[in-house]
């Protein structure tokens, strides 16, 4: 009776589950794509969705969401995977046994230019290397403002396969080295704005050497390691790009990704080569960057100090200067304080970025001590007038008379 209950159950799960099948329901890549559509069928790791417009798709397994995974293999559990003797035969790298995969080109695009590159019809490297130049060039070439162009060249970079992903970053850096203003459009645009997200689906363990070493030629690619985690694999790449970086006064996606994963970073080599840079002159538009990255629930206080002693008797960040106020540097406090001493309700009256910033650090600098309620200019007065009376108490983490 027991066996039969369960196999009932089984059987009633199973038909609940074809029953989700007949209707539409959304769809979302690993890349963060979504469409409405139904579930066909899925074979060899191949999953067929009909969209309402009775189209077919064919989406590759893996590049589905997790819970889209388990939705498939809930349906279909056997023909959804792949096959095992396929499994078993690309179990070391494909690059390694000189396989690859014929990259997947999504048959809806809506961008023109995407929709005009000629796929490759053989797993060639020389086929795939042309095809992967091809779209590359359509990323060097995108507006940044083109959020439909940018998702599209997501999908179709996610599609191309983890066995293609040494031509894929070697392309990236052949565009970026062949620039000779070391600027190049593949950082604020392709390989942050679009290129990276796909970078993440096709980065895997198995491949993560591959990606060091690229890394190690290309600091564009510090947000992929920042996203992997892999800031302690890199690390030796990660401090020689922090000594080799030359300050110029502004930034790119690349200079945030580098110092941010530097910040939050916990490896001696990259720490001593962090401090070193930021200690230049010209590097205060980068102080923000590292301090931001130090804002969560257990910040390094101990770098934050370090950096506040680097920035004495120069004018340091505001950023760091609140960071530092709430590891318990007085001298960083009076700075906060002094800066918000004219912020009253007269001058909050016009909602600009400085009086949204005064709100922000007179909300942090309340937090660390027990100024009454007021607005910064109040609070900033009342901390003032106590300042040489307050005493940091490592234990509450706040200031007290």
């Amino acid at each position: 009776m027991k066996m039969r209950l369960i196999g009932a159950g089984l059987l009633l799960a199973t038909a609940l589950a074809a029953s989700e099948t007949t209707e539409l329901r959304t769809w979302t890549s690993s890349a963060g794509t979504s469409i409405r559509a139904k579930f066909i069928s899925a074979s060899g790791g191949v999953v067929k969705l009909q969209k309402d417009d009775d189209s077919v798709l064919e989406v590759p397994l893996r590049l589905l969401s997790e819970e889209d995974q388990k939705f498939v293999r809930t349906i279909e559990p056997i023909s959804a995977e792949t096959p095992k003797s396929v499994a078993s035969s690309a179990s070391p790298p494909a690059r390694a046994r000189g396989v690859r995969e014929l990259p997947q080109v999504p048959a809806d695009l809506d961008t023109p230019a995407l929709k005009k590159l000629p796929a490759p019809t053989v797993a060639s490297e020389a086929e795939i290397r042309k095809y992967i130049r091809r779209v590359l060039v359509f990323a060097t070439e995108l507006d940044f403002n083109d959020q439909i162009g940018r998702r599209e060249l997501t999908l179709v970079v996610s599609n191309f396969g983890s066995s293609n992903l040494d031509i894929l970053l070697d392309e990236i850096n052949r565009v970026i080295a062949a620039r000779e203003d070391d600027v190049s459009p593949l950082v604020p645009h392709g390989v942050s704005g679009a290129i990276e997200p796909a970078l993440v689906s096709l980065a895997t363990d198995e491949n993560k050497a591959l990606v060091i070493a690229a890394f190690a030629k290309n600091v564009s690619l510090a947000g992929l390691i920042k996203q992997k985690r892999w800031d302690e694999d890199a690390a030796e790449s990660l401090a020689t790009h922090l000594r080799n970086y030359r300050p110029y006064g502004g930034y790119g996606r690349q200079d945030v990704d580098m110092i941010m994963l530097a910040a939050s970073s916990r490896n001696p080599k990259v720490r001593e080569a962090l401090l070193a840079l930021l200690s230049k002159p010209k590097t205060e538009y980068l102080l923000g960057f590292a301090v931001r990255s130090q804002s969560g629930a257990n910040p390094d206080t101990d770098f934050i100090r370090q950096l506040w002693a680097k920035q004495r008797g120069a004018r340091p960040s505001l950023e760091l200067a609140a960071a530092a106020m709430e590891a318990g540097e007085i001298t960083a406090l009076e700075i906060v304080a002094k800066y918000l001493r004219t912020f009253d309700d007269a001058a909050l009256k016009g909602a600009t970025d400085d009086t949204r910033l005064a709100k922000h650090y007179a909300k942090r600098m309340k937090s660390v001590t027990d100024a009454p309620p007021g607005d910064p200019a109040e609070t900033a007065a009342w901390i003032l007038a106590r300042l040489s009376k307050l005493k940091w108490d490592g234990s509450t983490k706040t200031y007290t008379e």
